[in-house]
């Protein structure tokens, strides 16, 4: 009866479990392989982060031999051993992206025993709460991991410098000063109400001289006058000093637009003295 009980607990140390028999079985609880210990701050990969923790590790320590494509979709079995370390590793499914190849190359299965065999031990499947042998497989996309992180890291990089420059031109287009603009600046009630605004507040210096005096000035986002400069002078310095004074004192425009929007704006303003 003794022999019986120990053939008994040997047979079922050599059994081995799956998850159909898991699902079956309450007392079964698979393998389980960590990623990162318990209480560990996990940070969600951007490109593998959804997957689990096995797949994950797989996928980050693959080193693509030289021979094998850039993108493979394949489907490995492995057993857990009672003591937490793999073995029978078979690769089920090997279908690389764009080629109808369904036969890995000999690295390719060297690259899949040494990234498997290099696995830190799993927590063994139970049943019982006795340690059993149990077959896992991983559905795995293997690609250049160290690759595809550098290009997602140039990519957000190369964004952020997009982002900058985009912010970094808007911040200099608020000041930029226009010389053509889709709406062009213009006095409150067009250039009737100008004309008659200059001629009512103008005041001529002492001996009536004439002249034309040309002036360029900013019509700021507001509708303020600034940066007023004498382009053309009239001749006479009294003239010129009058010039100026009219548009300092002027009401504000109505600004220049762009797009839609206010903008800084030059304006060329001819004023003569008769």
């Amino acid at each position: 009866m003794t022999c019986l009980a120990v053939m008994t607990i040997k047979a079922q140390d050599q059994k081995i479990y799956t998850s159909d028999d898991a699902a079956k079985d309450k007392s079964i609880t698979p393998p389980v392989f960590k990623l990162y210990a318990d209480g560990q701050l996990l940070l969600t990969d951007p490109i593998v982060g959804n997957l689990p923790e096995e797949v994950q590790w797989m996928v980050m320590n693959y080193r693509k031999p030289t021979d094998v494509p850039a993108r493979v979709d394949v489907q490995i079995s492995y057993i857990v051993e009672r003591d937490g370390k793999l073995s029978n590793i078979q690769i089920n499914k090997y279908r690389p992206e764009y080629e109808s190849i369904t036969t890995p190359p000999s690295s390719f299965k060297s690259e899949i025993r040494r990234l498997l065999g290099s696995m830190k031990k799993w927590t063994p499947a139970k049943k019982q709460g006795r340690a059993i042998r149990f077959k896992m497989e991983s559905s795995l996309y293997l690609f250049d991991y160290a690759k595809a992180i550098k290009e997602k890291v140039d990519y957000y990089r190369a964004l952020k410098e997009d982002e900058d420059s985009e912010k970094k031109l808007e911040e200099s287009n608020k000041n930029k000063v226009y010389d053509f603009v889709e709406e062009l600046p213009s006095f409150p009630g067009g250039l009737k109400a100008l004309i008659e605004w200059i001629q009512r507040n103008q005041k001529k210096p002492e001996g009536d001289p004439v002249g034309r005096c040309i002036l360029n000035f900013v019509v700021e986002k507001d509708g303020s006058l600034s940066g007023i400069k004498v382009m053309r002078s009239s001749g006479n310095e009294k003239l010129d000093e009058e010039s100026i004074r009219l548009i300092k004192t002027m009401p504000r425009w109505n600004p220049g637009k762009q797009n839609g929007k206010n903008v800084r704006c030059r304006y060329t303003l001819d004023i003569p003295f008769l």
